[in-house]
């Protein structure tokens, strides 16, 4: 698979004098740096004009890094396309909802199902992958560069002709006869019902303005769209280049594409990583989610970090359906910063990490995106920071080549629900699904377990316990899947607003199966008003949170107990000593059901003991619980494991833990030193890192 432990930078020898470019294979030398990732914004290069290709400049570069020992990822430059095809043909431009083409001067001016884009699009990735299928330093192929729908701007969604005819052919495809589109959709609702497939046209932003069911396949077939065109250059490289590895680059949790259906025919999965861009303060909780997500997106479950934070990340304006804005200058990374992300990535399974970028660039777009190198190329302290983590995993690279993130927790995403509640039915609630799922990740992260972030389509058997947080659109077949899943064994956390849609996005009134495996009806629901909260008691024989009170916000769904047992009650205005907890046992399992948005603090506490109840338990027993201190382990092999302990903080931390697991030796890695077996203690350096193999 990845060869070895990747540790990289994305590099850009094209925008500088050929001096620095050997000035940067010196340093690269120095730093032990054994990949780069190139080429995929230099279509104008490669191609400066139709049919005429020019690649001897990248040859010259490739074999530099291979006589430095430095391995290549090259990236197919379709991101960006050059101006003379742009010139030559405007009708490639995307079109937004107005009718109105992209304006040419940024990057992903382009629309996927555009057959002419398409066209050229074969012929520079055939090229580009027959000049270098030979290459032993040429790992394999970065298709494309963060593929999405346009650069934060109004063409996100294209209208073009071309979108709107595979639309319709979408469709016809789906549904067959239009009058099973008419049954299917209700589109008699505003006098929409069609004659013919002609008729249809996609919904745009506002989507909640548009039938339901319409727009939530406009939203499927536009990430569809984007599978399609992945996969149109991935079998070209493997039909050219075999034996090269092929992926590409996602964006965290970027909702506009099903990234789990985007990275099925990859060869591993990749994402790019910028925890403080557009923020000043950000949660390691939800990188930890975007990484976990990363691993299950893969289909054989490892992926490298792309790029990762180097230095301060560039201002960035943005032009959105709702609206526009900038993100500014983010503060610059503290000392051990950098070095802490890439730790964490490689604690979820990353087998390596590119920082973006090696050196700043003084020209064009990103001039103060900071890489490991500043403006005037002197190495300082973010370089001997990014030596100093270099240097550590050449000496632990064996350890983290055969180590492995096994979980019994599952966190269950769907895209489907994301589309249905966050972008259709944006603003309707005072909480988003994204939030409710970050939330429920950090429940179970707090909680010093390893969690898998899986799509509808997974296996569940292999899980003690699936979170599936406000599961708003879920089709048949997924309700038969968690139904078996409980029947035979399974706990299934539920939070407020599950099974609201089916598959069609059509309010689900067929809910006798939901029934039974929840064990409630639901009685009555509101939204809270801002502010508002429900009082939530607990009862004195609650296997959860007994005689606690707390406290709910956002939503309040109150229940009918069928066979489920209520185990706290909510008071709000009208609304007396309601169900709004309960937990009913289906099969040889067990329904735990939320019908309110809880604190994070009580979600966690709650979380808690049903890992309890399932059995799984953290590697380690906390003397002082710090939520600022991350644990998160690998499997070496049975009788090992790999436990990173990262402090998340710029303070130091007393470190006492026992460990919750048989030992007969606890090794630091990165400094050698021995534990005893049963307690260890540490001092914890500001965004600090300790390893420990635990035999």
């Amino acid at each position: 698979m990845v060869p070895s432990v990747l540790k990289g930078a994305a590099h850009y020898p094209e925008l500088w004098p050929v001096e620095v470019f050997h000035k940067d294979l010196e340093l690269m030398k120095e730093i032990k740096l054994n990949v780069v990732r190139v080429a995929e914004f230099t279509w104008s290069l490669l191609e400066p004009e139709e049919g005429r290709y020019s690649f001897d400049w990248l040859h010259e570069y490739i074999d530099a890094y291979r006589k430095h020992g430095i391995r290549v990822v090259i990236g197919t430059p379709t991101a960006a396309p050059p101006p003379w095809l742009v010139k030559k043909h405007p009708e490639i431009l995307p079109i937004d909802y107005n009718g109105v083409p992209a304006r040419y001067g940024v990057r992903r001016e382009y629309c996927p199902n555009n057959p002419l884009y398409r066209e050229f699009t074969k012929k520079i990735v055939s090229k580009l992958a027959e000049e270098f299928k030979d290459y032993d330093n040429v790992i394999g192929f970065q298709i494309d560069n963060e593929v999405h729908w346009g650069e934060g701007s109004s063409w996100r969604y294209c209208y073009c002709p071309h979108c709107i005819s595979k639309f319709r052919e979408y469709l016809e495809s789906k549904y067959g006869d239009i009058e099973n589109l008419n049954k299917t959709m209700g589109t008699l609702v505003w006098s929409h019902k069609y004659s013919s497939y002609d008729e249809i046209v996609p919904p745009k932003p506002p989507f909640d303005l548009y039938n339901r069911s319409l727009t939530i396949e406009w939203l499927r077939f536009r990430s569809q769209s984007w599978v399609d065109y992945v996969n149109l250059q991935a079998e070209i490289i493997r039909s050219v280049a075999p034996g090269k590895l092929v992926t590409t680059n996602l964006m965290g949790l970027y909702p506009e594409i099903d990234y789990y259906r985007l990275s099925e025919n990859l060869d591993f999965s990749s994402t790019d990583v910028y925890p403080k861009f557009g923020s000043d303060a950000y949660d390691p909780a939800y990188t930890g989610l975007v990484y976990d997500a990363t691993r299950n997106m893969s289909r054989n479950r490892r992926f490298v970090v792309m790029e990762l934070q180097a230095g301060a990340t560039d201002g960035y304006s943005y032009v959105t359906p709702e609206g526009s804005g900038v993100f500014k200058i983010s503060v610059t990374p503290e000392p051990g910063e950098i070095r802490k992300w890439a730790y964490q990535a490689i604690a979820h399974g990353a087998e390596g990490v590119l920082f973006w970028d090696w050196r700043t660039r003084p020209i064009g777009k990103e001039q103060f995106w900071y890489g490991i190198l500043d403006h005037d190329g002197v190495p300082r302290r973010r370089f001997r920071e990014v030596q100093k983590l270099f240097n550590e995993l050449d000496r632990i690279s064996d350890v983290i080549d055969k180590s492995r993130v096994e979980a019994s927790a599952a966190l269950l995403l769907s895209y489907e629900t994301l589309w249905a509640l966050d972008t259709i039915e944006k603003g309707y609630y005072n909480h988003t699904y994204t939030g409710e799922l970050a939330k429920t990740y950090k429940a179970l992260w707090l909680n010093r377990v390893n969690i898998d972030v899986i799509p509808p389509e997974a296996t569940f058997d292999s899980y003690k316990i699936v979170a599936a947080p406000s599961l708003y659109l879920a089709s048949q077949t997924l309700i038969e899947k968690l139904r078996e899943y409980v029947h035979n064994g399974g706990t299934l956390l539920l939070t407020p607003r599950s099974f609201v849609k089916d598959e069609y996005n059509r309010v689900n009134i067929n809910l006798d199966k939901v029934y039974e495996l929840t064990g409630v009806k639901i009685k009555e629901y509101t939204r809270l008003p801002e502010n508002a909260k429900a009082l939530i008691k607990f009862e004195e024989d609650s296997p959860i949170l007994a005689k606690e009170e707390t406290y709910g916000e956002a939503w309040l769904e109150t229940y009918e107990p069928e066979t489920a047992k209520p185990i706290a009650y909510a008071a709000w205005r009208w609304m007396r000593a309601e169900p709004v907890i309960t937990v009913n046992n289906y099969g040889k399992g067990t329904v735990v059901t939320i019908g309110s948005i809880l604190p994070q603090h009580t979600l966690t506490k709650i979380i808690k003991q049903l890992l309890q109840h399932v059995n799984i338990r953290p590697v380690i027993q906390e003397n002082t619980f710090d939520p600022n201190i991350e644990y998160y382990s690998k499997t070496l092999n049975t009788r090992k494991k790999v436990l990173f302990i990262i402090n998340h903080e710029g303070t130091p931390k007393q470190l006492k833990i026992k460990l919750a697991i048989d030992a007969a030796q606890v090794t630091e890695l990165l400094t050698g030193q021995t534990f005893k077996p049963v307690e260890v203690e540490h001092i914890l350096n500001p965004h600090d890192v300790k390893i420990l193999l635990i035999e």
